[in-house]
C-alpha cells in the first residue's frame, strides 16, 4: 500500500512535513517559487477533505497537511524512482531536518515561509490555485474545466471547482476542518488581473 512508502515521513511535524515538500518540489525555483508551493498545499487543506487527501494517512498521522503533502501522485517528488525522494528520505526524521536548516539555505527559506503560515501572514500569491504543473512539459488534460491564475517561474498554477482560498493563509494543524466554506469560497473566482490571461498552448 502506498501509505508504506510514505510512512517515515509520518514523523515530521505538519509544518516540516510542508516544507520539505516546497523544498522537493521548488527549491530550484527560490523563496517565491516555494512559497507558492505552500499557498496550494494550503488551498488544498481548506478543500473538504475527500478532494485532496488520503484518508489513512490522515487517519494515522492526524495531520491534514501530511494528508496533502504524502497524498499519491500529488507532488512528485514523493513518487517511487522520483530522484528527490532519495532527498526527502534522507530529511524525513526531524532531528535531521532540524540539523539541515544550520547549513542549507534553500530548506531555511521554505522553513521562513512556513513560519509565516504558522503567524497567519502568509500572502496567497497563486491566486487560489490547488495544482500546478511546469510549463516545459505539454499542458496536462486536467486542466480542461479548471481555471487557470498564474505563472511563477518555472510554474503554471489551476483551480480546480470549488475554489477555496484565503488571505492572509493560516495555519491549520487540526484535523478537522476549521472553517466552513461559504458561498464566496466554493465558486469559481474568474481570474484576476493577477493571473493575467489564459497562455496559449
Amino acid at each position: 500500500m502506498w501509505i508504506d512508502y510514505v510512512r517515515s515521513f509520518f514523523k515530521l511535524s505538519p509544518l516540516q512535513i510542508i516544507a520539505l515538500t516546497a523544498y522537493g518540489e521548488a527549491r530550484g525555483e527560490g523563496k517565491i517559487g516555494m512559497q507558492a508551493v505552500i499557498n496550494v498545499i494550503h488551498n488544498r487543506r481548506l478543500h473538504p477533505p475527500q478532494y485532496f487527501q488520503d484518508s489513512d494517512i490522515l487517519e494515522e498521522t492526524g495531520s491534514p497537511y501530511h494528508a496533502v503533502c504524502l497524498k499519491k501522485y500529488q507532488f512528485s517528488s514523493y513518487n517511487l524512482g522520483d530522484p528527490q525522494r532519495g532527498i526527502l528520505l534522507r530529511l524525513s526524521d526531524p532531528n535531521t531536518f532540524d540539523a539541515e536548516l544550520q547549513n542549507n539555505l534553500s530548506l531555511r527559506r521554505a522553513w521562513e515561509v512556513c513560519q509565516d503560515l504558522a503567524a497567519g501572514r502568509l500572502t496567497e500569491i497563486t491566486g487560489g490555485a490547488d495544482h500546478y504543473f511546469a510549463t516545459y512539459i505539454k499542458r496536462p488534460d486536467w486542466t480542461k474545466g479548471m481555471v487557470y491564475r498564474t505563472t511563477i517561474g518555472n510554474h503554471e498554477f489551476w483551480s480546480d471547482p470549488p475554489h477555496i482560498s484565503e488571505q492572509p493563509q493560516v495555519f491549520r494543524p487540526e484535523k478537522t476542518l476549521t472553517i466552513t466554506p461559504t458561498e464566496e469560497l466554493l465558486k469559481v473566482v474568474v481570474p484576476s488581473t493577477i493571473a493575467g490571461t489564459i497562455p496559449p498552448l
